[in-house]
């Protein structure tokens, strides 16, 4: 009536390994960029790879961190949240497209 079990447990095997590649979990990039240039203006848009916005949450949590010491240390502050930046611009400029002026199109 039923599949023996080494039938049964060969096509559960195939249908994990179908679905939890290394490739599903973390997906070749399309491009080489972590960051692609913007439609419109100077600069970077959202992140496009897990690398991207692993960087962007490490940023995001100095950010939050640093705002915590805005009552004892105003200097402490601006320490943390301009390390935060340039680490971010620095990051950007090393991963992402080359910054320059763009009107929109190709």
């Amino acid at each position: 009536m039923f599949p023996p079990y080494s039938k049964l447990r060969s096509s559960l095997r195939r249908l994990i390994v179908s679905q939890f590649t290394l490739d599903s979990v973390f997906p070749k990039q399309k491009s080489k960029y972590w960051f692609p240039a913007k439609r419109y203006g100077w600069g970077w848009g959202s992140p496009v790879c897990w690398e991207g916005k692993a960087v962007t949450l490490v940023y995001l949590i100095t950010m939050f961190s640093g705002a915590r010491y805005a009552d004892t240390s105003p200097h402490l502050v601006i320490l943390i949240i301009g390390t935060a930046v340039v680490g971010l611009l620095g990051v950007c400029l090393l991963k992402g497209e080359k910054p320059r002026w763009r009107w929109g199109g190709k």
